[in-house]
């Protein structure tokens, strides 16, 4: 391998073009990168929605819901399947495993619909298979509003925008909130029919009848071949006015207009949205998984604005909940302060090595990054803060292996060295030392790329992008910096040639400044190995036991800077869309009073994934830019909710929009049975529990609510006497209701079908209407309530399953500054106590941030051990020497110990996430110094054998304290401004305390920057005692054989002495 060396620098030319082409090729592979905010992560999520028009729910999971679970049960890979069955449809939620491709799982989710969809009823329309995005909410909102335009021509604007818009590749699909559908309404009177002889049942026949497709072929004669054309489906209101429906003796004839008012109009409103208390129609545009949030709002506002220019100009555009800007600003803060950190390591290298010296080894920062974005894109990652991050955590690695490189050429030239001699013989020298630094390293960030599930897809960017810049960094210590070295390097006149000469040969305790006082320091140290070993061991067990009772808590992610926050109103009752858009407008008015509101996007009707049952609608709040706020986000939530807290009718609750991997709510308790009853009383008295511990609030189930549902109770005996069909009692009751729906038309410049339905009027739709309704009998019409009763019964609004089993979720949040893991252990203690008599048929089981943070802690235990695994096979390999590994090993207890001192000084929790990452980056940064410090040991100990091993070991410490310092000062250099929570920007000129680019990595940065910081400390006193300790053992049990073996001889001889006489 050395031999590289020699035939890299043989051909200079050829390295300068190779290494000016990766540089140019990284340059222009960067201008590709795709830019986003948050990792893309693409996880294979399927929804099944079939629609069943006016079926109780029960019915819904019965003939539906139960039918589907059954046949997709089986699915390959499938991990989770949710499904709720709601009035008229049902939603089926496949969640298969992270690591499928989508399309397989659309593909095998499809395949097995196609054979399930028999058994399904044939009343039941088509079910609708489509992706879901891991995070649903709307990339970008784009909303039409207008004060002079009719709404028809807005609605069928939008709708035509909708289509369009789901045309573009990273959009997954589009919702329109706040249109009504177009419907054909033909409204009858009751009393009207009855006078000319009619009855519902024959005028909804009729229109069914006048509505068909008749097709009559092709004509051929003499005279040519022609089409013929029978013109009979309904295009228009105009062609259901005129439907006969009956002829008298005089040749009259009596058609639909006659009896019934036919309009064409929409249906009662489902959805309401407004921006800042404007009303609206709105388009909410889901980007697909693994698209680029920066680049797909850039390519719908394109679209959108060249729309415009031909769309009316009284229709007036306005976007929302448009994260692209924020994340440009995230994205660009962070690049702002990878240049702060690059420019402070670099001022302490050229402090440190001089300016020649620190432009060979800087050089190896745009190299390296430069060949990592050639890495990225090649294997279609985007530029996020993710990456970004992971870069600024490499940029005061990768410089480690050339400073190392380039400090021992430097001692070289000035022994009096020429260049191309130091570097050819600096890069064999620290070959193995710096391979195996940097390979140990990417072997604790392994296992972070192995993390299975939606969290680990988040991370994995980090240690990949650290692999990309390491091993770049690697390339360019040993192959490109010897070839510039040899070409660029003076001998550094800053070097003390006499202070260089003292380091080699002279006694360590001779040497002048700091390194003299550390050497002496070192050999009284020496003196008492065991009890410096035992003092340091002491030390960090105390650490441990103080955190152990003094700690802030665990949690699974880190606290960031709301920027975008929603707000859930919640109401009970049988509520109609207007009162909920007049209830939710009360809560409206008092946020947009806030300054530091930038939009409120309200959605009547809508509810969140998890929303609870009594959600009647959502307010999207998107924060103004931190800069342009005269106060944290979070204080403005707490100023909301204490703004909301009083509206009567409604509860009010907002919190910040989910960043990062999703986890849902604080706490969430499932509760699994076939037993519905069992299952509600269990819920029940959970959300009882709940209510009994502090700090906990808002809890809420997904139980039925309180609600009336009235129930037709049919007397079929009775029916079947007077010759009357059920099915048609059926049809009838939704002339009051929601209208029958007869048939279908597609009117002219309309591309979805349009409903024709027939209803009552408004004034004859009403409870005391249905048991007047007639129905038609063997003896004539005869009314409804001869044959039924109506009566109110306790309604079901949604029945939930996972995995076919009958499912109730409760959810609860938390009071301001609680932690999760707090509340756990009391819940845990009530569901294990025998007196909370939990009935057995009922499962239950947390979920939420507590599964993910026992999940995640479960993988990064496993994680961490399976790296130390790797770097001990690797450092016995390098060492030979098992002790030696383990003493090198030894480093990361200690790092750990000062991330540990890092979150009590600071007061912070214990991130999962974050700082667990931290740890195990920690594990493979620390033991660098260790690995270059034990080399350079065993290096001396073959040059000078008879030198004494006290001395042998101080002179190895001294030798490595200038690289270990500098090292480690570069790394805690580029990461100490982000772990005092300070975003330096010299591309924007900015200086921020507490902004958003920080607070995603301060705990991270927090970690290591203590851990690495108090490590080396330790190392640079407890490795040299361990190191002699070995020594000191042999020399002390020789000591104690001589003192034996001196002090028994003169016995012996005296014994003899005693002996001669006598013989």
């Amino acid at each position: 391998m050395l031999g590289v060396i020699d035939m890299v620098m043989r051909r200079a030319r050829a390295m300068f073009v190779l290494m000016i082409g990766i540089l140019l090729t990284g340059i222009v592979s960067y201008s590709y990168l795709p830019v986003a905010a948050e990792p893309e992560i693409d996880v294979p999520f399927v929804s099944v929605f079939v629609r069943l028009d006016g079926a109780d729910p029960r019915d819904v999971e019965r003939l539906i819901t139960r039918p589907i679970e059954q046949e997709l049960n089986s699915l390959k890979d499938l991990t989770e399947m949710t499904s709720y069955s709601r009035l008229g449809s049902m939603r089926l939620i496949l969640e298969f495993d992270v690591n499928l491709d989508s399309e397989v799982a659309l593909d095998r989710t499809r395949a097995a619909m196609d054979n399930v969809r028999a058994r399904l009823p044939s009343e039941a329309d088509q079910p609708m298979i489509e992706a879901l995005a891991v995070n649903e909410e709307p990339a970008i909102v784009v909303s039409l509003a207008s004060h002079t335009v009719p709404l028809r021509q807005i609605y069928r604007e939008a709708r035509n925008l909708k289509r369009d818009l789901e045309n573009l590749p990273d959009v997954l699909r589009v919702d329109i909130r706040g249109e009504r559908e177009r419907v054909m309404e033909v409204v009858i009177s009751p009393e009207r029919l009855e006078s000319v002889g009619l009855t519902a049942t024959e005028l909804y026949q009729v229109i069914r009848n006048n509505n068909r497709l008749i097709t009559a072929g092709r004509l051929n004669s003499e005279t040519g071949a022609f089409s013929v054309s029978v013109p009979s489906v309904i295009e228009n209101a105009v062609d259901v006015y005129n439907l006969p429906l009956k002829s008298d003796r005089d040749g009259g004839t009596l058609v639909l207009g006659d009896v019934a008012e036919v309009r064409d109009t929409f249906k009662d409103a489902a959805t309401y949205t407004r921006i800042n208390g404007r009303p609206t129609v709105s388009l909410e545009v889901i980007r697909r998984d693994g698209a680029f949030l920066i680049e797909l709002v850039d390519e719908v506002r394109t679209y959108v604005e060249g729309w415009q220019e031909e769309a009316n100009e009284a229709i007036e555009i306005i976007y929302s909940q448009d994260s692209a800007p924020w994340a440009k600003g995230l994205v660009s803060a962070l690049q702002g302060n990878i240049l702060t950190a690059v420019l402070l390591v670099m001022t302490v290298v050229v402090m440190a090595l001089g300016l020649r010296s620190s432009l060979l080894v800087g050089i190896g920062v745009p190299f390296s990054f430069m060949v990592s974005f050639i890495f990225l894109y090649q294997i279609g990652y985007s530029f996020n803060f993710m990456v970004m991050f992971g870069m600024l955590l490499a940029m005061g690695m990768l410089i480690d292996g050339s400073v190392v490189v380039v400090e021992y050429a430097d001692r070289k030239m000035a022994e009096g060295a020429d260049p191309a001699t130091a570097y050819r013989t600096a890069a064999k020298r620290m070959f193995w030392p710096v391979t195996a630094s940097v390979f140990t390293t990417l072997a604790a960030f392994l296992p972070l790329v192995l993390w299975p599930d939606i969290s680990g897809k988040f991370m994995r960017y980090l240690p990949v992008t650290v692999f990309g810049v390491l091993l770049a960094s690697l390339m360019y210590a040993l192959i490109f910096l010897p070839v510039l070295g040899a070409y660029f390097a003076r001998p550094n006149r800053h070097v003390d040639i006499d202070q260089v000469s003292r380091l080699e040969y002279a006694h360590p305790s001779e040497l002048s400044g700091a390194t003299g006082l550390y050497a002496r320091g070192l050999f009284k140290l020496m003196r008492h190995p065991v009890l410096t070993l035992m003092t340091g061991i002491f030390l960090l067990m105390l650490i441990y036991q103080i955190y152990g009772h003094h700690n802030h808590g665990v949690k699974f992610f880190t606290e960031t800077e709301p920027k975008y926050l929603i707000t859930e109103v919640r109401a009970r009752g049988n509520i109609s869309t207007e009162e909920k858009r007049d209830l939710i407008i009360q809560a409206e008015r008092e946020i947009t009073q806030l300054d530091e509101i930038e939009t409120a996007y309200t959605a009547v009707g809508a509810r969140w994934r998890g929303s609870p049952p009594d959600t009647i609608g959502l307010i999207y709040i998107a924060l103004k830019d931190y800069d342009q706020r005269t106060r944290p986000g979070k204080e403005a939530l707490r100023d909301i909710n204490e703004r909301t807290s009083d509206i009567p009718g409604v509860i009010v609750s907002t919190r910040e929009m989910e960043q990062g991997p999703p986890v849902g709510r604080p706490i969430q308790i499932e509760l699994l049975s076939d037993y519905s009853e069992a299952l509600e009383v269990e819920a029940r008295k959970v959300m009882e529990m709940l209510r009994q511990i502090p700090d906990i609030t808002e809890v809420d189930s997904t139980l039925p609510l309180p609600q009336i549902e009235w129930k037709l109770q049919l007397d079929k005996p009775r029916a079947d006497a007077l010759g009357v069909n059920l099915a048609e009692a059926g049809a009838m009751l939704q002339l009051v209701t929601n209208g029958i729906l007869v048939d279908k038309y597609r009117p002219d410049g309309h591309d979805d079908e349009v409903d024709i339905r027939v209803r009552y009027d408004d004034a004859e739709r009403s409870l005391t209407q249905i048991d007047s309704l007639r129905l038609a009998s063997r003896n004539g019409p005869v009314p409804l309530s001869s044959i039924a009763q109506l009566k109110p019964v306790q309604g079901v609004s949604t029945i939930y399953h996972v995995d076919g089993v009958g499912r109730h979720v409760v959810n609860a949040d938390l009071a301001p500054g609680v932690l999760p893991a707090s509340k756990m252990e009391a819940i845990r203690s009530w569901l294990a106590d025998p007196a909370s008599d939990i009935d057995p048929r009922v499962k239950i089981k947390l979920r939420g941030s507590d599964e993910k943070e026992s999940e995640a802690g479960l993988f990064l235990a496993g994680a961490g051990l399976l790296a130390l695994c790797l770097m001990l096979v690797m450092l016995v390999i390098q060492f030979n020497r098992v002790y030696q590994a383990i003493l090198i090993l030894s480093a990361i207890v200690m790092s750990t110990a000062g991330v540990l001192i890092g979150l009590l000084v600071s007061g912070r929790p214990f991130s999962i996430i974050m700082t667990g990452v931290g740890i195990v980056a920690l594990a493979g940064i620390v033991v660098n110094n260790n690995i270059v410090l034990i080399d350079t040991y065993n290096h001396l100990r073959r040059q000078y054998p008879n030198v004494p091993h006290d001395e042998l070991v101080v002179r190895t410490s001294v030798l490595r304290l200038r690289p270990v310092l500098l090292t480690t000062t570069t790394t805690i250099l580029g990461l100490l401004p982000i772990s005092l929570h300070l975003s330096f920007d010299f591309i924007s000129g900015s200086i921020v305390y507490g902004g958003e680019t920080t607070a995603w990595w301060v705990q991270m940065a927090n970690a290591i920057v203590w851990g690495l910081g108090f490590s080396t400390l330790l190392t640079l006193v407890m490795t040299p005692a361990a190191l002699h300790l070995p020594a000191a053992i042999k020399t002390a049990w020789r000591a104690r054989s001589i003192f034996r073996s001196r002090s028994v001889a003169p016995g012996r001889a005296s014994k003899s002495a005693e002996a001669s006489p006598g013989a």
